[in-house]
């Protein structure tokens, strides 16, 4: 697929940022799903973490179909969306030690809904997106890259954090909770949220302009903090447990129809900005 990126060429910005890559992965990700799987069969059982993995593994080629129509039309370096997908995967532990910061918090709805659950996932997931924006404008040139990119850190977040709670599903035999699950992630979940970042970010950019982005930051995750903060529960006190589980998955659901509603759109896929900048 020729790209924009692949045209210009790696620059030091480019180098640095796959370096940086590599050592993420293999400092914190590989031990990561050593510890999800081969660590966690020790203690699960071999069955429950197969079905896992399994389970994981279909949730996500179903998240990959979803957008499949516009990675053919996106044009977008497979290399850069794997990447993507092996830094959401180790994003987790980004998210543990961003948890830290809020530690001190009571433990309330609010805390785990939305500093935890939706500011602190989202941003750790985010840092893939941030990173490779440092390295230029050009990667996030049509909105349709930045879903893909956004998506693929999404899937592999969800991948990782699926193995652990489908294992844990089959193992206690809670199939409800495992069907549920498997649902939620139907509608994106993950790689909804993540997706709309990179969306937001290519927006921004066309909107105003890449330094921008200095100081509207924040803006390119509060959807998806919006969208995972309900999810998780927010809503919970004022509409009730089964409420929220309802409220989240229809705003999840209206939100992915529209944005692949609008990925059909032929401008989903122009230049938004100059190559370079």
């Amino acid at each position: 697929m020729s790209t924009n990126n692949q045209a210009a060429g790696l620059n030091y910005k480019d180098i640095v940022f796959y370096l940086l890559n590599v050592i993420v992965i293999a400092v914190y990700g590989l031990p990561i799903f050593y510890g999800f799987t081969v660590k966690n069969a020790g203690v699960a059982g071999v069955v429950p973490v197969i079905g896992g993995i399994f389970f994981a593994l279909l949730s996500s080629s179903i998240l990959y179909l979803m957008v499949r129509f516009v990675l053919a039309r996106a044009g977008y370096s497979w290399k850069l969306l794997l990447l993507g997908f092996l830094w959401g995967a180790s994003g987790i532990a980004f998210h543990s030690q961003l948890s830290q910061i809020i530690s001190f918090l009571p433990e309330t709805v609010l805390k785990s809904s939305v500093f935890d659950g939706g500011v602190m996932e989202e941003l750790a997931k985010a840092i893939f997106l941030f990173a490779l924006l440092a390295t230029g404008a050009r990667h996030f040139s049509k909105i349709g890259s930045g879903l893909l990119l956004g998506w693929f850190v999404g899937m592999g977040f969800s991948f990782v954090e699926n193995i652990s709670y489908f294992s844990g599903f089959i193992k206690s035999s809670v199939y409800a909770g495992l069907i549920t699950r498997f649902i939620a992630n139907l509608i994106g979940n993950h790689a909804l949220y993540t997706g709309l970042s990179g969306v937001a970010i290519a927006w921004l950019i066309k909107k105003y302009s890449y330094r921008s982005l200095l100081w509207l930051w924040p803006l390119a995750i509060l959807p998806g903090i919006l969208l995972h903060s309900i999810n998780n529960g927010l809503l919970n006190p004022f509409v009730g447990d089964i409420g929220g589980l309802l409220i989240g998955f229809i705003s999840n659901l209206t939100m992915l129809v529209l944005l692949l509603r609008k990925a059909r759109d032929y401008s989903f896929y122009s230049d938004n900005i100059p190559p370079e900048l």
